[in-house]
């Protein structure tokens, strides 16, 4: 997890780094992710997002739970049209499970993959209307380790597991033009968070072989709140840093650059 965090802040720092090598190009210096995205421009940003507690749905009397998880990609995102951009994401992320069997799963770092597409309006009042939908996934990510009624599982066979996550997000910001080229967004909403957790039936052994069965869990709340604030950095460079509640305890942290 430490080497993912070290690749996202390089990747970020890079970012930032670029702008000196790049004379400023014409067009709106707003932001990611309240971003009004130029139609045939392209950005691109390193970003991390770092969930600390999500509840699944209790099912067979058992209480689920991600304990933690750390997902350090990246995104290129495309304009279609003045304020609209589809992009496309790829990137790392690991799961730490906890079920109450108890049960402690850490899966492997495994790739993701994930699309959208966002909107975004600026009236003339500086407020900004933004939306966003996107579905990300991993499959057939492997167990890492596993402790099962307190003692550490060996001879772990299958239980691969396939996550997804469809998630929509309706915002209002308000721009503060603190100079020519540099604006600050601060913004909040609601989201929607559709997440699944499926996993293949194997089996461990700790003081004998257990099998375990094949399973799923969903989410346990799918609407939460979100805040944040995006920051211009000249004109093509923003910094954004979010956090989101209620459906999950997560934050996330993202430097885009626009091109």
């Amino acid at each position: 997890m430490n080497l993912k965090i070290s690749v996202f802040f390089l990747l970020g720092l890079s970012l930032l780094i670029v702008p000196a090598a790049h004379s400023a190009s014409i067009g709106s210096p707003l932001n990611i992710p309240m971003d009004i995205m130029e139609e045939e421009r392209l950005s691109i940003a390193a970003d991390g997002n770092f969930i600390t507690g999500k509840d699944l749905e209790t099912k067979d009397g058992i209480t689920n739970e991600i304990d933690e998880s750390t997902q350090i990609g990246l995104k290129i995102a495309y304009g279609l049209a003045e304020g609209v951009s589809l992009y496309a994401k790829i990137g790392m992320a690991d799961w730490s499970i906890t079920r109450n069997i108890p049960e402690t799963i850490d899966y492997e770092n495994a790739p993701y993959y994930g699309a959208g597409i966002a909107y975004a309006y600026k009236a003339e009042s500086n407020i900004i209307i933004g939306g966003d939908i996107q579905y990300i996934m991993q499959s057939d990510v492997g167990v890492d380790t596993l402790t099962y009624a307190g003692r550490s599982a060996t001879n772990i066979g299958g239980m691969d597991a396939d996550f997804s996550e469809l998630q929509i997000s309706v915002l209002c910001g308000y721009d503060i033009a603190v100079s020519d080229d540099t604006h600050i967004v601060p913004y909040a909403g609601l989201g929607y968070d559709k997440f699944s957790y499926e996993w293949a039936a194997g089996s461990l052994n700790t003081t004998s072989t257990i099998d375990i069965a094949a399973g799923s869990l969903d989410g346990d709340n799918a609407l939460g709140l979100i805040a944040g604030t995006s920051v211009s950095v000249g004109s093509n460079l923003n910094i954004h840093l979010e956090g989101r509640f209620v459906s999950e305890t997560a934050f996330s942290l993202g430097f885009n650059y626009r091109f």
